[in-house]
């Protein structure tokens, strides 16, 4: 609550202050430079970059057919859509990925997680708070709750909403919202006292190509920034181990910076949520416990071409990102004020230049994607730790969702998302 009146006292002191003459200028409407459109509404999320040529939009197309066709089990007669599984959460990259919009979490514990996943692990020393192993021993590093046919699936989270209450510095009340899981119907045993385990909606997917072409010396330059200031922010770098890297490459996606790159991330995500080998991950995810899914028919090898994968990776790198709306209006601006002057631009930086890229549309772009792409600790969240700072999301007209859902796992409105980020140990990652 101290936090809560002290950005209120400190907004309100800026506001009241006049003008200075080296204020930084409006941000504006393009975030993502040239590849910016207007907000179409439920479709904002799927249309091509503004800067796509037209002689491109076959491989985009393409790209968007692959990414929402749904994949089925071997042996097919459809020999490119073969190899769903053995266990997996959904057939599709868009059965989650709605739109390339944002996910929703489930209303309440009767409900499957359509659209968001448990990633899973095992603490490596008892009580501490920090790294998680990348495997559980029986159920890998997610819990995957469907299976084809003759494959247990691994089990089912169920999961309840507590609320979560308390008031602004003026007394305005709110109330958030703090996730509890409930395991069920496990097949391979319980998860065992040193299991740790993380919610995490499906995000959208637009800027991705864009934070790909930051290039990796500006991203260790803004690391080196942070423990030069002495404000307390301290955003740190992951090198993760990658093909072709000798010495590990930047990791840029996921919500621990796990992935270096769209291609990569897409990949993860192909035999995380779908069981689809590629050639990054050409084995199936079937821990040692799981005879059924090991048995089973894995389809061609790798069940996605390395053509499938790149175009793919082509598509979600091209996605347009929706134009920020309202940009002239006063109270926009004096927010876009605030944000900047009590310290949120530390972490979430508005603005990135993009280097040189494979895809020249995306290169020499000065974007606004509110992230430095560093990994930051967010406190004594269970199961979270240094999460990636994660681009701000876009809400309201311009999400793809039938219904305003909530815009992280603990709130259902951009003013409760900002209170959750202030009291961030309420035990949800967004």
């Amino acid at each position: 609550m101290r936090a809560l009146r002290f950005t209120a006292a400190l907004a309100a002191a800026f506001l009241a202050a006049p003008a200075q003459a080296d204020e930084p200028p409006p941000i504006g409407a393009r975030l993502g430079g040239a590849t910016s459109r207007p907000a179409a509404g439920q479709d904002s999320f799927a249309l091509p970059a503004a800067n796509l040529p037209k002689e491109q939009l076959p491989r985009f197309f393409e790209g968007q057919r692959l990414f929402n066709i749904a994949f089925v089990q071997a042996p097919s007669p459809v020999k490119d859509l073969a190899g769903l599984g053995p266990t997996f959460n959904r057939p599709s990259c868009g059965a989650c990925h709605t739109r390339d919009g944002r996910g929703q979490p489930p209303a309440g514990p009767a409900d499957a997680l359509m659209q968001m996943v448990v990633r899973l692990g095992i603490v490596k020393m008892e009580g501490q708070r920090g790294p998680v192993s990348l495997q559980h021993p029986a159920y890998g590093i997610q819990l995957n709750d469907r299976a084809i046919e003759g494959v247990p699936p691994e089990g089912r989270a169920a999961i309840a909403w507590e609320g979560v209450e308390g008031a602004y510095a003026d007394g305005d009340k709110y109330k958030l919202r703090r996730p509890r899981v409930r395991f069920e119907h496990l097949a391979f045993g319980p998860l065992g006292e040193r299991a740790a385990f993380s919610l995490r909606v499906a995000p959208q997917l637009v800027g991705m190509g864009l934070l790909e072409a930051v290039t990796e010396a500006e991203v260790r330059r803004l690391a080196q920034e942070n423990r030069a200031n002495q404000d307390g922010v301290r955003g740190e770098p992951r090198t993760v181990g990658f093909p072709r890297h000798a010495n590990g490459a930047l990791g840029r996606f996921g919500w621990r910076a796990e992935q270096p790159s769209v291609k990569a991330q897409i990949a993860s995500a192909l035999i995380n949520d779908m069981g689809l080998t590629t050639s990054l991950h050409p084995e199936k995810n079937c821990p040692p416990p799981q005879t059924a899914c090991r048995a089973a028919d894995p389809g061609p090898r790798p069940n996605l071409s390395d053509e499938a994968l790149d175009t793919m990776a082509f598509y979600v790198s091209t996605l347009a990102v929706p134009e920020r709306r309202d940009v002239d209006r006063s109270e926009v601006r004096r927010g876009e004020k605030v944000f900047m002057a009590i310290g949120c631009a530390a972490c979430h930086r508005p603005t990135l230049r993009t280097g040189t890229h494979p895809i020249p549309l995306l290169s020499n772009q000065t974007i606004h994607p509110f992230t430095d792409l560093l990994l930051h600790d967010m406190g004594p969240m269970p199961q979270s730790g240094a999460v990636r700072q994660n681009e701000l999301p876009i809400p309201s007209s311009a999400r793809p969702s039938a219904s305003p859902g909530p815009m992280s796992c603990s709130s259902r409105s951009v003013k409760g998302w900002i209170v959750w980020f202030e009291r961030r140990g309420i035990g949800c990652v967004p």
